[in-house]
C-alpha cells in the first residue's frame, strides 16, 4: 500500500497497482510504504476492542462486555492467533446472557460504580493469575477474584451501609 499525502489530498494506491509497475510518482511532498495486511488491521482492531472494555468495565457503562467479545471476535480472523471455535461460542453465550441480564436490570444494581470497580480489578487478578494454570484456572480465578473484591468492597465504609455487607449477629 502505498500513502501519497499532499498538502490538500490523500491518495491511497494498493499493492497490486504498485506491483504492475505503477508507482506514486506525482511530484509528491512525503511517500510513505506500509506494508499493512488484514491479519495486522484485525490485530490492532481487537487490541482497541479489548482495552475498550476493560477500561469500560470500570466505568458505569454496560457495554464493556460487548466491546470485549468483539476484541476477541476479531482476534480470532487475523492469522497471528488461534482461538478454539468452541470457546469462541462460549464467550458469545456468555456476553449474551449478561448483556441481556443488564438490560433486564434497566441499569438499577443498586450497588455503587465503586462496588463494580472492586469487582473488576478483582476479576483481572484473579483471571491474571489462574492464566499461569490454564484456561480452566483463568475461569476459576476470574470468578473467585470477583468474589473476593466483592468482599473487599463490603470491608470498606462505602460497602459497609449495604444490607448484603453486614455481618450475621
Amino acid at each position: 500500500m502505498c500513502i501519497c499525502i499532499w498538502p490538500r489530498c490523500f491518495t491511497i494506491t494498493s499493492k497490486a497497482v504498485r506491483s504492475a509497475g505503477t508507482y506514486c510518482q506525482m511530484n509528491e511532498l512525503l511517500t510513505v510504504t506500509l506494508n499493512v495486511t488484514l491479519s495486522d488491521v484485525l490485530m490492532v482492531l481487537s487490541v482497541l476492542l479489548l482495552s475498550a472494555g476493560v477500561v469500560l468495565e470500570f466505568s458505569r457503562s454496560d457495554n464493556g462486555v460487548a466491546f470485549s467479545c468483539l476484541g476477541l471476535g476479531a482476534l480470532n480472523r487475523c492469522d497471528m492467533v488461534t482461538i478454539s471455535d468452541k470457546v469462541l461460542l462460549f464467550w458469545a453465550v456468555v456476553t449474551i446472557i449478561v448483556l441481556v441480564i443488564m438490560r433486564m436490570r434497566d441499569g438499577q444494581s443498586g450497588y455503587p460504580a465503586l462496588c463494580r470497580r472492586f469487582v473488576a480489578a478483582g476479576a483481572l487478578a484473579g483471571m491474571a493469575v489462574g492464566m499461569l494454570w490454564g484456561y480452566a484456572a483463568l475461569m476459576a480465578g476470574a470468578a473467585a477474584g470477583a468474589v473476593l473484591g466483592a468482599v473487599a468492597w463490603s470491608r470498606t465504609p462505602s460497602g459497609a451501609v449495604y444490607p448484603v455487607a453486614r455481618p450475621a449477629p
